[in-house]
This record gives C-alpha cells, sequence and structure tokens, in this order.
C-alpha cells in the first residue's frame, strides 16, 4: 500500500525519537522481532501503534501529533541502535 506522508509527520517523527520517554521504550523493544510489530509493508501495525501511543501516555509523554508517530519514532531509534555504523539524523 502507497503511503503519503506530509513533511511535518517526519518532524513530529524525530521529535519524538528525542524525547526521552520514546528513548527508553525503544530500549526495551530491542531484539523484538520486527514482524510483531509491523504490518505487512514493514511500518507498524495499527495494533503497536494503539499499544506504543498507550505506553507513551502513561509514562507522561506530552507530544501528539500523528497516530504512527511514536510507533515510527520507536523503529527509527531500534533500526539506530540495531544498525552497526549507523548514523543518527537529527
Amino acid at each position: 500500500m502507497a503511503v503519503i506522508r506530509a513533511g511535518h509527520y517526519a518532524e513530529a517523527v524525530t521529535t519524538l525519537a528525542n524525547d526521552p520517554i520514546v528513548i527508553n521504550m525503544a530500549l526495551a523493544m530491542q531484539g523484538t522481532p520486527r514482524g510483531q510489530m509491523s504490518d505487512g509493508s514493514g511500518g507498524p501495525s495499527f495494533d503497536f501503534m494503539q499499544a506504543a501511543n498507550h505506553e507513551y501516555d502513561n509514562r507522561g509523554g506530552t507530544f501528539h501529533a500523528h497516530i504512527g508517530a511514536v510507533a515510527e519514532a520507536i523503529f527509527k531509534i531500534v533500526d539506530f541502535i540495531e544498525t552497526p555504523g549507523a548514523a543518527w539524523e537529527v
């Protein structure tokens, strides 16, 4: 499925990927098989998006932008951690 995203979506993901709450959530997800968190396209599944948003709220997160942004930020951080030599793009 094709996905169209506005530029502010990427900005929201980057903001969340630099949020200490989301960073700690991503650290807890290290090693989790991507298939448990993603849909057929490789993006976060709707269930994972909902769970990530719920956990972010429970941990005191206050930046709310897009339904999938927290889950995408977690993927971004985990990919960075698990990819040798990866560069962090702020």
